[in-house]
């Protein structure tokens, strides 16, 4: 496969022009680290954006952040770290932030602070038509034309190529606690995040992580130190027992690896690795019927394992939604990755034909039927 690395948007843009008029299908990638995110991409070029690696403009006291997509997310926490920031919607650390948005990876914060696409505030993308835009503001008030920029993020980069994005950032929290209560059933588990995420103590993080028949949860507190003391005595009310406080260093690593529950999971490579949204009180059946698995947002996202290839999504097609996250090859070929209502599909195969009529971007990683309009 001939791959192209352009460094500045105008190359880009120069890119897929060529292949449009070539006929030549685009695999766009960052990094390459979660390509296995979504079907296997048949295209005859791929567009690496890892040479679009700046940081445009930085202003710490408007919380304001433009980049361009190819700028790895180790960076980028560096950069706000050191000015006391980071993404609200705590996405994982490993990859490009074109490849985060782009996917709409959002850690354990998603249940209070929102998802990837909520601190998108603009774009600068080219189109299949390869027709250059811009969507969005660069300020935190200006709400002009939000409805894109949060439409390119989690399309999987079968949309638009993007070159620039500008992101709302927050101030760090000052404090943060983690307790573990072990020990628990899947009903006892879920239960609790459900009492805890409803609560006063306004918790950033509530997990429930299952191997066999019993698992642990794990809820975080974050904010202003004094009054953790008093918020800590309210988790252990509602939780109607007593639990472990998580060291500094193992409570950081816990929520990072949270954010990446392929690696959490310990998924073989033989293994699929299923991610559902449906309503909380599914939550302790489906992760009964499993032998590992997690709940993720206080019961919002479910992750459970399957290791037969010919499995359906674990759910009833009327509970809710189900992403086939991660699966040996020859299954993400064969198997439907989404499941979606009929309604929804019809919509987002409108929204790709305004924007990649010709199926040029990234060809079947959403739905293998795409492939059938390829060029």
């Amino acid at each position: 496969m001939e791959v192209i690395r352009p460094t500045t948007a105008a190359e880009v843009e120069t890119a897929v022009r060529g292949a449009l008029s070539d006929r030549a299908r685009i695999e766009v990638t960052g990094s390459g680290t979660r390509r296995y995110l979504g079907a296997p991409v048949m295209a005859e070029r791929q567009l690496s954006l890892a040479g679009l690696d700046r940081i445009v403009a930085y202003e710490p006291e408007e919380l304001v952040l433009t980049v361009e997509p190819g700028l790895p997310m180790t960076a980028l926490a560096a950069l706000l770290a050191r000015h006391g920031q980071h993404l609200p919607f705590e996405p994982p650390v490993s990859g490009t932030i074109g490849g985060v948005v782009a996917a709409n990876l959002s850690g354990p914060r998603r249940m209070r602070a929102g998802a990837a696409r909520d601190f998108v505030l603009g774009v600068s993308a080219i189109s299949g038509f390869g027709e250059k835009f811009k969507a969005g503001g660069q300020v935190v008030k200006n709400v002009t034309g939000y409805d894109i920029p949060r439409l390119l993020a989690g399309s999987f980069g079968t949309l638009a190529v993007i070159t620039r994005l500008t992101l709302k950032v927050l101030p760090a929290p000052s404090t943060s606690a983690t307790i573990v209560f072990p020990d628990l059933t899947p009903q006892d588990g879920c239960a609790l995040l459900r009492a805890c995420a409803g609560s006063a103590i306004e918790p950033s993080g509530c997990a429930y992580t299952l191997d066999g028949r019993q698992g642990s949860a794990f809820v975080r507190i974050e904010g202003a130190r004094a009054a953790m003391d008093e918020r800590l005595r309210g988790l252990e009310k509602f939780a109607g027992r007593h639990g472990d406080r998580l060291d500094d260093h193992r409570a950081e690593a816990f929520w990072r690896d949270l954010a990446s529950p392929e690696e959490l999971l310990r998924v073989a490579a033989h293994e699929a690795l299923w991610r559902l949204s449906v309503p909380m009180s599914h939550a302790p059946a489906i992760l009964a019927a499993a032998d590992r698995g997690l709940v993720d947002c206080a019961g919002g996202r479910i992750w459970v394992i399957g290791a037969d290839g010919s499995e359906a999504p674990p759910i009833a097609s009327d509970a809710g939604s189900a992403m086939l996250y991660r699966a040996p090859e020859t299954m993400r070929r064969a198997c439907p990755l989404f499941s979606e209502s009929p309604a929804v599909d019809a919509l987002a195969r409108r929204v790709k034909a305004v924007f990649d009529p010709h199926g040029l971007l990234n060809p079947g990683r959403m739905r293998a039927e795409d492939m059938s309009h390829a060029c």
